[in-house]
């Protein structure tokens, strides 16, 4: 317990000890406080620890009280705030465990690892740790029998959440896993919130955002449908922006199995869906899921949240690549109503798992581009082309016929800048003779 593993000395502050054997020879002046060697090798040691436990904001500093022979034998004082989060002795020794240069350097100070030690806690006699892990599986659908420990859907669901777990954690910390798994199951929204404890024995830490990393990575595995922004490791989950969206598909007709979501077509046309979404968003780094919340008339009406990574992309944008993407639900037989997707006045209130995702509130949904269908092409401009066309093919012959006729000149001539008197109206028109007007 803590009261065997630290002492109070004040109301404010929790004294931790700790000791371990250093590479040197001991002698005499290490047994006064203000010989040079201490004060040195105190110095160096000090540093060390303070680069190795001053990340806990309530860590206040180390002391040490003396040395010892065994080659060098250090004890020290760790002192931190009094909090509901002071560390244990395990948590002590085994941050300084994993936390040597090479595995036996504090500095410039080379420890023997194994000779760590707080109070009576050493290496060998570690606390397990403790990991909490949960999610929500979206093609479960939640019932009373999953609060009953000895029904078969409890215990075979049990079965298949620790099948899933189990090679995740022992990849990453070998066989020294402990076999009591806590498993229980809660309501999610008619979904299945899972949440498991299991205790490891283990020298190491667990790296909580690398295990969220990696369940996220394994998720095919499961066999189930996990919410991937719902995964947690001791409170570690993605920080993510969850927008509402609501589909509408025109050449579907809802029916009333589709308020359950345990029916056969519940899940076929969210499977469906959640295809299509997560295709047209496969490149994009920042998208994480679609979360189907259910369906409602009007042909048919699909209720989702959409999750990003935080303060990347925007609600607008997501709705717009959507809408671009209208022929991939088509061809998925979802026939898009792009214009209800992009109707600036649907709202929908968001869904939350955890109380730790971030959730944009319920809001009037921003304009998207949508575009404008083609115009026709008016029946006059054909009419139009066509004359100018026929006007073109007969100019040439035109100009042809005038120069062989000589009528060109004769036209010339007629409007020569000369006087009447000297001009020759012999033209076709009068029969080839000259009239003197005179």
């Amino acid at each position: 317990t803590t009261s065997s593993m630290t002492e109070t000395t004040t109301t404010t502050q929790t004294n931790i000890p700790l000791s371990f054997s250093t590479v040197g020879n001991f002698d005499s002046s290490l047994n006064n406080r203000s010989s040079r060697r201490f004060q040195s090798l105190a110095r160096n040691i000090i540093g060390g620890l303070n680069r190795v436990y001053g990340a806990d904001r309530n860590y206040r500093g180390a002391m040490v009280n003396n040395f010892r022979n065994g080659s060098i034998i250090a004890n020290c004082t760790l002192t931190y705030n009094t909090t509901s989060t002071t560390p244990s002795a395990s948590t002590v020794v085994r941050q300084l465990l994993n936390n040597l240069e090479n595995g036996t350097n504090l500095g410039n100070v080379t420890l023997f690892p194994s000779s760590i030690r707080s109070d009576g806690t050493t290496v060998n006699n570690l606390e397990p740790i403790s990991l909490n892990i949960s999610f929500v599986i979206e093609d479960e659908v939640f019932n009373t029998n999953l609060t009953d420990m000895a029904s078969a859907p409890f215990t075979t669901l049990r079965s298949r959440v620790i099948n899933w777990l189990d090679p995740v954690l022992t990849s990453v910390f070998g066989p020294s896993i402990m076999s009591n798994y806590s498993v229980s199951f809660s309501n999610a929204s008619t979904m299945v919130l899972v949440f498991t404890t299991v205790q490891i024995n283990t020298t190491n830490f667990a790296n909580q955002t690398m295990l969220r990393d990696l369940y996220i990575e394994n998720i095919t595995a499961s066999g189930f449908d996990i919410v991937i922004s719902s995964i947690q490791v001791n409170g570690e989950n993605l920080e993510t922006n969850r927008f509402p969206l609501q589909f509408r598909f025109t050449n579907l007709n809802f029916t009333a199995d589709l308020n359950m979501r345990g029916s056969s077509r519940f899940r076929a046309l969210s499977a469906n869906v959640t295809n299509v979404v997560n295709g047209i968003f496969r490149n994009n780094s920042d998208f994480v899921d679609i979360v189907v919340n259910g369906f409602a008339s009007g042909s048919i009406l699909c209720d989702t949240t959409i999750s990003v990574q935080q303060n990347s992309i925007s609600q607008a944008a997501v709705t717009q690549t959507l809408a671009n993407n209208a022929d991939a639900f088509n061809n998925a037989n979802l026939r898009l109503d792009v214009n209800a997707l992009t109707d600036t006045t649907t709202t929908m209130a968001p869904t939350t798992t955890t109380a730790t995702m971030t959730t944009t509130p319920a809001t009037t949904m921003p304009t998207v581009n949508r575009p404008e269908p083609p115009r026709p092409f008016p029946g006059f401009a054909v009419a139009i082309i066509v004359m100018c066309g026929l006007a073109l093919l007969t100019l040439p012959f035109v100009i042809v016929l005038c120069v062989k006729s000589g009528y060109c000149s004769k036209m010339a001539n007629a409007f020569r800048l000369e006087s009447p008197d000297n001009l020759d109206l012999r033209l076709p028109m009068f029969g080839g003779r000259s009239y003197n007007f005179n």
